[in-house]
């Protein structure tokens, strides 16, 4: 059986990159106006805002995202917690993590929060295809954020078919902690969850834009939002800066999306085989 992976940009148009097969693996890409950058796609390496550009730091690396933290640390933004403020006080950062697959990446992006001095949300699902909430893994990254002050949330699935208060109460026991936030998995903004979000008593920590804040995301692999380290609003003096970092996207070294993609895959059937080698040693 193949898969077929798309990503594609909001608009009219698109242009076909590149179509891998690996090992059954198919993986397609429709990217609107990407450039090839020596068998890698460019994502916004083009689109980096002046504070970072004259860094010889490839994108959506791990040394990139520290850079970022330290440059809006260097400006003037503090940490804040969500959910978003209606009113702008100063200059703050709201980080936000939807681990919707890679609970390895999702620990490096907090080792290099806690270095830099930032703190943020990471907001789980329950019933991942990719990583089992009740795993070591993931227990020993809970321990990791509960015990530096992180928060933990729920990254609400409907296409499961469980209410979002089960969702969060098995959260809940799988973290040993509260959860009050809430965000949507694959970003659902056409439907209102709002009535779900009551009845599990958890606040929707989704960010719409406003006069007073900036969302900016790395949906798909790339800024869709524009880059954290605008300049426009660096420059503002009160703002609510959110930025929601995909764990899946970032690397020790810039690789293309599909690169990632695979090397993910390569890893979980790695861990897979370990795993089941362990439970069934008794057997030979």
């Amino acid at each position: 059986m193949s898969y077929s992976w798309e990503q594609h940009e909001r608009g009219a148009g698109g242009k076909r990159v590149q179509d891998v097969d690996c090992d059954g693996f198919a993986t397609s890409f429709v990217a609107k106006g990407h450039k090839k950058m020596g068998g890698r796609d460019a994502r916004d390496a083009t689109n980096w805002s002046a504070l970072i550009r004259d860094f010889d730091i490839e994108p959506f690396t791990y040394a990139e995202y520290e850079a970022i933290l330290c440059r809006l640390r260097e400006n003037g933004f503090i940490s804040a917690s969500l959910p978003v403020s209606d009113k702008a006080d100063g200059k703050k950062l709201y980080l936000q993590h939807d681990v919707d697959a890679d609970i390895e990446s999702a620990r490096r992006l907090a080792e290099i929060e806690v270095d830099v001095g930032f703190t943020s949300t990471f907001f789980f699902l329950v019933g991942s295809d990719f990583y089992n909430i009740f795993s070591k893994e993931a227990q020993g990254l809970f321990s990791y954020l509960v015990g530096w002050g992180y928060g933990i949330g729920l990254h609400y699935d409907a296409s499961l078919g469980i209410p979002a208060k089960t969702q969060s109460l098995i959260l809940e026991v799988a973290s040993c902690t509260d959860i009050g936030l809430a965000t949507v998995h694959q970003g659902r903004w056409a439907r209102d969850y709002t009535e779900e979000f009551v009845k599990a008593a958890v606040i929707d920590a989704r960010v719409e834009p406003t006069e007073h804040s900036v969302y900016r995301a790395d949906s798909y692999g790339e800024w869709r939002h524009g880059h954290p380290l605008d300049l426009q609003v660096l420059a503002k003096s009160d703002i609510n800066l959110c930025i929601n970092c995909h764990p899946l996207w970032w690397n020790e070294e810039y690789e293309s999306r599909i690169f990632l993609l695979h090397e993910f895959v390569d890893r979980k059937k790695k861990q897979v085989a370990e795993s089941l080698a362990e439970n069934i040693a008794a057997l030979f």
